[in-house]
C-alpha cells in the first residue's frame, strides 16, 4: 500500500512499524464535597509533578543523541506544565466550582487549546499536539494508569496519529524514521527529525488503520511517500534509491566547497533560517553564508510562561553573532500575536488572528516587550554583524514608529555607556501586498528587504495557507506574484539595497531560476535545503534565468510558468488560454 504525506525531514528508511497509540482518556466529571477539596488539589499537584519529573528523565535519556539546544524543546514542555496560570485555573475550578481534579484540569487545558487552535501561526497550532500529549499524561496519572512504550522491534519506524517529543524521546538513538497522520513542518517532531537527520513524513492520512505492529514499512522523506508491506520489487527499488541518495548527498557536500555562483559568474548568497542555535552549526557545515532569518519566537517559548528578560535576549543573540561571524546574522523581532497563552498579561484570542494584532503591530502595542528585545539585540551587536528585521510591516508609519523605539533603546544604552553597533542595519520583511506595492517609500528608510513568501502569497491570494480547503490556491508560480517580486526587486536594485527571500519558496530548487532572473541574489532556507539549492544555482546561467523570469511575468497562470521552466527557455511554451500576453484577445464568459 502506498500513502502520501508531507515530507519534513529528508532521507529514505526501511524498517518495521512500531505503533504508538494516542488514545483519548475518558475524563470523569463530578461535584466534590467540601471536605474533599484539599485532597483533589493534592492529587492534581502529585500528577503534575510526576509528569514533570518523567519529562526531565526523558530529557536526560535524549541527551545521548541530541544536542543541548534541541533539548530546549523539553524545557518548553516542562514550562507548559509549570505554567502558573494553567495550574492556578485548575486549582480555582476545584476550589470554587467544586469540580474533581480531572474535570478541572481538562477545562483549563481546553481554554489553552482553544487559543492555540485559533492562532494564525502554524507553529503554535501544531503545539496543540504537544499540549494534548502532556494533558493526557497528567490525566492518566490521576486516573491511576501509566502506559509505557516498549521498543522491541528491530529497525523501528515510529507510526502514530501524532507524536510528541516525550513519546519519541526514549527511542531516538534507535529509530529509523517517523510517520504521523497529523503535524506539519514546524512540529516538534519535525524539528527533532531534522536535528537527528532521520526521515520523517507527516500528514499521512489512514496510516494507523492501515499498519499493524511489526509490518515492514518504507519511509521516503524526500517525496513524502510511505509504503506499507512493500513488494520485493518495491523494496529493491528503494534500496537502490537509498544508495543513490547517499551518493548524491556525498557529491553535494563536496560541491559545497565551491563558490555559489552561476555558470556565467553571477554571485548568489545562500544563508540559513534557524529556530534553534544548533541549526547554525549545521548551516555552516552546509556552506551557509550567515543567517538570513533567526526566528526569535522560540526564545519566548523557551522562557514560557514568563517573558524573556533583556539578559536572556542578549545571551542568545550574542551566541548567534559569535557563531556566524564574520557573516551577518539577521534577527527578526517578535513575530507572535496576543493569542499566545503563556503571556498571561497579553490580549486574548482574536476572531480573525491571521489579519489581526500580530508581529510588528503587536510589538508596537507592547512597548516594554519590544524595547526589551531591541536592547538585547543592540547589546549583542558589538561584533557588527547583527542586523534587525521587522516582520509584517504594513505602513510606512509603522516602520517609522518601530525605528523610533529602536532609537530610544539606542539612546538608553548610550546613557548607560553600554556599547553597541551604532550603524546597525535595519530591514523589513515584505509579506503584506501593500508594503510590496509601496516598496519605493520603504526603500528610502531601510537597509535591506527580505521577502516572506509564505505570508505574501497568502495575503495576495486572500487565503489561509493552512486551510486544506483552499490549499490549491497557494501558488508561488503564479505570474501575478512573480510580477510583484520583480517590482520589489527592481526597487531594491535601484536604491542599491540587498534583497533576499527567506520564505519557504527559497528552499525549492525549481523556483530558484525564476527568483534569480527576477533580481534576487540572496536566499535563506533551512540548512538541509542548502546543498540542493546550491547544486541548482551552479548549474544555471544568469542570462538564461533572466530570460525565463521575464517570460514568466508575461503569462496568465502558474501552469504556463511551469511550462516555461520545463522548456528551460529553449523553446516557446504551448499556448494556454489563448495567445501570449501582448497578443491575447479578451476571453468571453
Amino acid at each position: 500500500m502506498r500513502l502520501k504525506g508531507t515530507p519534513v525531514s529528508s532521507g529514505i528508511a526501511i524498517g518495521r512499524a512500531h505503533l504508538i497509540s494516542f488514545e483519548e482518556i475518558p475524563i470523569p466529571s463530578y461535584e466534590i464535597a467540601d471536605g474533599d477539596v484539599d485532597n483533589e488539589v493534592a492529587r492534581f499537584n502529585r500528577a503534575l509533578n510526576f509528569v514533570v519529573e518523567e519529562l526531565e528523565s526523558v530529557k536526560e535519556t535524549a541527551r545521548i543523541s541530541v544536542s543541548d539546544e534541541s533539548l530546549a524543546i523539553f524545557d518548553v514542555h516542562i514550562a507548559i506544565l509549570r505554567d502558573p496560570v494553567l495550574k492556578r485555573n485548575t486549582i480555582a475550578k476545584i476550589i470554587k466550582e467544586r469540580k474533581n481534579a480531572e474535570a478541572a484540569f481538562a477545562s483549563s487545558v481546553r481554554m489553552v487549546l482553544d487559543i492555540l487552535e485559533n492562532s494564525p501561526d502554524p507553529y503554535f497550532r501544531e503545539r496543540v499536539i504537544d499540549i494534548k500529549d502532556l494533558a493526557a499524561k497528567v490525566q492518566m496519572k490521576m486516573v491511576g494508569g501509566h502506559k509505557k512504550e516498549d521498543l522491541n522491534i528491530p529497525d523501528p519506524i515510529l507510526v502514530s496519529s501524532q507524536l510528541s517529543p516525550s513519546q519519541t524521546g526514549p527511542f531516538r538513538q534507535f529509530v529509523k524514521a517517523f510517520v504521523t497522520e497529523h503535524g506539519g513542518k514546524t512540529s516538534h517532531t519535525a524539528i527533532l527529525a531534522r536535528s537527528l537527520e532521520i526521515p520523517a513524513v507527516v500528514g499521512v492520512s489512514g496510516t494507523v488503520e492501515s499498519v499493524e505492529q511489526g509490518d515492514e514499512i518504507i519511509v521516503d522523506g524526500i517525496e513524502g511517500i510511505v509504503l506499507i508491506k512493500p513488494t520485493l520489487a518495491e523494496k529493491e527499488e528503494y534500496l537502490e534509491k537509498i544508495k543513490a541518495y547517499k551518493k548524491k548527498r556525498e557529491a553535494l557536500i563536496f560541491e559545497l566547497q565551491k563558490p555559489s555562483r552561476t555558470v556565467d559568474g553571477h554571485q548568489i548568497k545562500l544563508m540559513c533560517n534557524i529556530d534553534l542555535e544548533e541549526e547554525l552549526e549545521k548551516g555552516t557545515a552546509m556552506g551557509a553564508e550567515g543567517i538570513g532569518l533567526y526566528r526569535s519566537e522560540f526564545l519566548y517559548l523557551k522562557c514560557a510562561p514568563s517573558l524573556p528578560s533583556e539578559e536572556e535576549h542578549y545571551n542568545i543573540y550574542k551566541k548567534i553573532a559569535e557563531s556566524s561571524y564574520p557573516y551577518k546574522a539577521t534577527i527578526r523581532t517578535l513575530d507572535l500575536g496576543g493569542e499566545k497563552y503563556f503571556q498571561k498579561h497579553l490580549a486574548p484570542a482574536e476572531a480573525n488572528p491571521v489579519l489581526g494584532l500580530r508581529a510588528l503591530r503587536f510589538s508596537l502595542k507592547h512597548y516594554d516587550i519590544f524595547k526589551t528585545q531591541l536592547r538585547g539585540i543592540l547589546r549583542a551587536s558589538t561584533k557588527k554583524n547583527i542586523q534587525i528585521m521587522f516582520p509584517m510591516v504594513t505602513t510606512l508609519e509603522d516602520l517609522l514608529a518601530a525605528k523610533a523605539v529602536l532609537r530610544e533603546a539606542q539612546d538608553s544604552l548610550k546613557r548607560e555607556n553600554i556599547p553597541y553597533d551604532e550603524k546597525i542595519k535595519v530591514g523589513i520583511m515584505i509579506e503584506v501586498p501593500i508594503c510590496a506595492l509601496n516598496a519605493e517609500a520603504f526603500a528610502h528608510n531601510v537597509d535591506f528587504f527580505s521577502i516572506g513568501t509564505n505570508d505574501l502569497i497568502q495575503y495576495l491570494m486572500a487565503i489561509d495557507r493552512n486551510n486544506e480547503g483552499v490549499a490549491n490556491y497557494y501558488d508561488p508560480y503564479h505570474p501575478a506574484f512573480l510580477r510583484l517580486l520583480l517590482s520589489v526587486a527592481s526597487t531594491a536594485k535601484r536604491h542599491k539595497i540587498p534583497i533576499s527571500i527567506c520564505g519557504e519558496a527559497a528552499s525549492d530548487p525549481d523556483l530558484i531560476p525564476l527568483f534569480i532572473g527576477l533580481g534576487i541574489d540572496e536566499f535563506s532556507m533551512t540548512p538541509q535545503s542548502i546543498p540542493d539549492v546550491k547544486a541548482k544555482v551552479v548549474s544555471l546561467s544568469y542570462k538564461e534565468c533572466r530570460k525565463i523570469a521575464l517570460e514568466a511575468t508575461k503569462v496568465w497562470s502558474g501552469d504556463e510558468v511551469k511550462r516555461i521552466l520545463k522548456s528551460n527557455g529553449k523553446t516557446r511554451p504551448g499556448v494556454f488560454l489563448g495567445m501570449r500576453w501582448k497578443k491575447r484577445e479578451k476571453i468571453d464568459g
